[in-house]
């Protein structure tokens, strides 16, 4: 697989003038974008992209150092949450895109948090679907956090390893062939992908959740370990609905793209 799998009709490169941002979209109708979690790409999303083309014009990025996209230079110690944002919204801008909802796995929902936070005219609704909603760590605790990870996560220069349902049973089951893409996903995005976890502890998603003034739809799935924080979104975010789908781990959209994309819909449609 190449991360390009899916209903698409275009594929690109958005320019940035940082990096380039591989993108697809199918679909017609008002712009919703797609964005993969943590280590993912484009084709996380595609079953739910299938599923919601006949109303939108749904379009799915590679987040900076994911997929596709191309990152210049070696690898950052830390790729901060607006960063990529700002990347994104450049990479929308440069193909007249000014106006979308925005829907985010993991990374992407973070990044969708921040656009939605620096740049609330651009988006009109978000969908934030398995996503860590954790306070700001110091460098420190990163570095420890660094410290622990276990030894079949990363090589020594900081090269993903495959991952097993084991290691990432914490946040929930996780299928065999989610694992497997998940596992090809990773070694797409190789040594950007810590940067971006970094990236993602020190931004600090609750510092930005009373700043949303979109409505918000929060998705995770029953036996996920992001449940937990529907209660913190529904304490920060002044507008936000939340829901859980049965039988679905921590990849609600892939674990179950049928029911994934029905609530977005409906979300979107009211």
């Amino acid at each position: 697989m190449n991360g390009l799998e899916g209903p698409w009709t275009t594929t690109g490169v958005l320019p940035t003038g940082t990096c380039a941002l591989r993108y697809a979209e199918c679909g017609i109708g008002s712009a919703l974008v797609l964005l993969p979690k943590l280590g993912g790409w484009i084709a996380d999303w595609r079953h739910v992209a299938a599923r919601l083309a006949s109303t939108h014009r749904v379009i799915a990025i590679d987040p900076p150092g994911h997929g596709g996209s191309q990152m210049p230079g070696p690898p950052a110690y830390l790729q901060t949450v607006p960063e990529s944002a700002a990347a994104i919204a450049a990479g929308l801008d440069s193909i007249g895109i000014d106006s979308f909802a925005i829907a985010g796995n993991s990374l992407g929902g973070c990044i969708a948090i921040a656009i939605a936070a620096l740049w609330p005219n651009l988006v009109t609704r978000l969908a934030l679907v398995g996503v860590s909603l954790a306070a700001r760590m110091s460098l420190a605790t990163i570095a420890a956090t660094d410290a622990s990870q276990p030894s079949d996560a990363f090589a020594a220069d900081g090269t993903p390893l495959p991952r097993s349902a084991l290691s990432l049973s914490r946040l929930g089951p996780v299928s065999e062939a989610v694992l497997a893409e998940n596992n090809l996903s990773r070694a797409a995005c190789g040594r950007w992908l810590r940067p971006s976890e970094r990236g993602v502890g020190r931004m600090g998603m609750q510092d930005y959740l009373p700043r949303l003034t979109q409505p918000v739809l929060l998705i995770n799935g029953a036996d996920s370990f992001y449940l937990k924080y529907a209660q913190t979104a529904e304490r920060l975010i002044p507008d936000v609905r939340a829901i859980a789908i049965q039988g679905a781990g921590p990849f609600p959209h892939q674990d179950d793209p049928e029911a994934t994309a029905g609530h977005i819909a409906a979300f979107l449609a009211c």
